[in-house]
């Protein structure tokens, strides 16, 4: 009876924020309908700007704007910053220190120790914020000057910096959680120290070029992203449930899976936008152009 009712108090915990899915989820719609307003009506200044290009997956050749994939990026920043005041709304107006959606299960000690920990969790948001602002540039900028791959390969790295920073300068976990399968010789985490950093940094340089190496393909490219953003949005989900029922320590299931599903989410309406066939025609038509932004957006993730 006891384990039921402890079951039932974290069933509670952990969705009384869900909430701020909710307002997220509209949020994205909204940015969803801005979005294919926005295609249409600045196709002619991007084709004035010079940034066209010729759709040879059609036979008729026709010319179309490029570089409209930042619009897809412009949206998504603008729609987190408007949630910033969402998560946080309860320590920004003194209310309480209720813990923000992805921080479910952490209930530190006395309100100092709350409120370090919430500047600590806006820090990290505002800092991976940073990170997209100036992915979404990088974007832009290969579209504009037709970057070569050198430097495509190492700028991502560069952008994650502000990130590891911070999270350095929380003094972030380096440990990573070993397959179920060799725990029993390694034991559930290894601490990789420095190794961890480096690693981050060249994931990103990894997902951004896993995307954009499809580009010129009408729809393979933001499918692919599609399909990632989807995988992660359901993988979160079901570990948020699990870590609901799981025996022992609810850790370990990812209590802080909340913080991956916020930008997830807006990612997934702006690729199911970009996908849409009308949609994709415009915004893909050569190598290396608009697919590095999809793969931007799931990189920070």
């Amino acid at each position: 009876m006891e384990s039921s009712l402890n079951h039932g108090d974290d069933f509670i915990g952990s969705y009384r924020h869900v909430g701020e899915l909710l307002v997220l989820a509209v949020l994205s719609f909204f940015g969803y309908s801005l979005l294919k307003k926005m295609f249409r009506a600045y196709k002619p200044e991007f084709l004035r700007a010079g940034f066209a290009g010729v759709d040879l997956n059609k036979p008729s050749k026709p010319t179309l704007p490029e570089a409209q994939g930042v619009l897809a990026g412009a949206v998504f920043i603008v729609i987190m910053f408007v949630f910033i005041p969402i998560p946080f709304w309860r320590y920004l107006f003194g209310k309480d220190y209720v813990l923000p959606l992805w921080d479910v299960g952490i209930s530190p000690a006395t309100d100092e120790q709350r409120a370090l920990l919430f500047k600590s969790q806006f820090i990290h948001y505002l800092a991976g914020l940073l990170c997209i602002c100036c992915m979404v540039f990088l974007g832009f900028a290969d579209d504009a000057l037709d970057l070569p791959w050198r430097h495509k390969c190492i700028m991502p790295s560069i952008a994650s910096l502000p990130l590891l920073t911070v999270y350095l300068a929380n003094e972030g976990t380096t440990k990573i959680m070993v397959p179920i399968i060799l725990r029993d010789i390694v034991g559930t985490t290894v601490d990789i120290g420095v190794l961890y950093y480096v690693y981050m940094g060249l994931l990103t340089v990894f997902c951004t070029n896993t995307i954009n190496i499809y580009a010129g393909i009408n729809g393979l490219e933001v499918g692919q992203s599609l399909v990632i953003a989807a995988s992660v949005t359901v993988f979160n989900i079901i570990e948020l449930r699990v870590s609901i029922f799981k025996k022992g320590n609810r850790s370990e299931c990812g209590n802080n899976r909340g913080v991956s599903l916020t930008p997830v989410v807006v990612r997934l309406l702006a690729s199911l936008i970009l996908r849409r066939p009308t949609m994709t025609r415009e915004a893909l038509t050569r190598e290396s152009q608009a697919g590095f932004r999809p793969g931007r957006g799931c990189a920070d993730v």
